[in-house]
């Protein structure tokens, strides 16, 4: 049996990783034409990890995460401990497995490396699939078609696939906006950031920090209402004194995360959260 497998992200990678550990040839098809450092802070709990170590992936991802050992949760208006949830050795006694903070990145670099370099194909762009009696294809931007027994969708939320399996659709869209920064460690000098995660909330806001390279970058994940900003981008910089103006009334401690990025000139950027 021969799978195509349309997106070479968290999701085509790890399909494209089970299947060829059960003895099915898989093809990842990426549009990108390399894999280059995109994102930011990623958590996988447990159940994930579980899917990973069994994949023979956790040693190396546990070598460049954070395996945090609690996650304080705060009211976001009076810094008020609500909640604290015991992670690390404690949950993997717990859930078979502990939960990690990663760099999306290094994720990526880690699923990437375990497929045999033949079975992805960078710089390939899908427009369309069809499926015959015999099998199913993909047609590429550059003309050549791909065929195989099986097509898989994991192109994302502007899904190709999808679209020409369902036809247009309209998103979802959750109404929140998201600010994320990454934070190199010499930056951070004088500040008690531990390994534990921090994570605030607030009507329609969140705010959440952790290391994703321990002792080398932190990560800091703010949510507002979507009518706040009237812009989007992963690549632009974000107004740091816009994103402070939707936490005007956070606890001192909350506003001090964002507050340390403007003092070091760091940048956001923005992202709309649809389904």
């Amino acid at each position: 049996m021969r799978v195509l497998i349309v997106g070479g992200g968290i999701g085509g990678l790890t399909a494209a990783i089970a299947l060829r550990q059960q003895g099915i040839e898989a093809v990842v098809i990426e549009q990108a034409a390399q894999m280059s450092e995109i994102g930011a802070g990623i958590q996988i709990a447990s159940n994930a990890v579980i899917v990973l170590r069994q994949l023979g992936l956790e040693e190396k991802i546990a070598s460049v995460a954070v395996k945090p050992q609690t996650y304080d949760y705060r009211d976001l208006r009076t810094g008020r401990r609500v909640f604290q949830a015991i992670l690390g050795d404690t949950a993997a006694g717990h859930y078979g497995a502990p939960m990690y903070n990663i760099h999306r990145a290094d994720l990526i670099n880690i699923l990437f490396d375990a497929v045999p370099r033949e079975c992805i194909r960078l710089g390939a762009s899908c427009i369309g699939v069809s499926q015959t009696a015999e099998g199913a294809s993909v047609q590429l931007k550059s003309g050549e078609t791909l065929t195989g027994d099986v097509v898989v969708g994991c192109d994302g939320i502007h899904s190709v696939v999808r679209r020409h399996l369902r036809g247009d659709e309209d998103k979802h869209d959750a109404r929140i906006l998201m600010w994320r920064s990454l934070i190199p460690a010499h930056d951070l000098e004088g500040l008690e950031l531990g390994e534990n995660g921090n994570y605030w909330f607030g009507p329609g806001r969140t705010l959440i920090t952790y290391w994703v390279r321990p002792k080398k970058l932190y990560s800091i994940l703010a949510s507002v209402p979507a009518s706040e900003v009237h812009r989007e981008s992963w690549s632009d910089n974000g107004d740091i004194d816009e994103m402070l103006r939707s936490f005007a009334d956070a606890e001192p401690r909350a506003r001090d995360a964002g507050e340390d990025q403007d003092r070091f000139h760091h940048r956001y950027v923005l992202s709309r959260s649809d389904r």
